[in-house]
């Protein structure tokens, strides 16, 4: 589980991820209540390698920083 910033957007975040061909998860689907707060990503790590595991982390780093699709909220 990785906890994202606060005004981030989880929905935002996961399609940026997979423009980038990361596939991550949100949480919010798997809550019974649907809550989307707070944002948060699921992290499954199956049948990769390290290389391939910073790779994914360090792609959604940059979507977080503003350097890909932006991931926050509209305002």
């Amino acid at each position: 589980m990785a906890h994202l910033p606060r005004g981030a957007d989880e929905r935002s975040v996961i399609a940026a991820a997979r423009v980038q061909s990361v596939g991550w998860y949100g949480m919010s689907p798997r809550r019974s209540s649907g809550a989307r707060d707070p944002a948060q990503l699921v992290l499954g790590f199956g049948n990769l390698g390290e290389r391939a595991i910073r790779a994914g982390v360090e792609e959604v780093a940059g979507i977080l920083r503003g350097e890909r699709e932006t991931a926050l909220a509209p305002q």
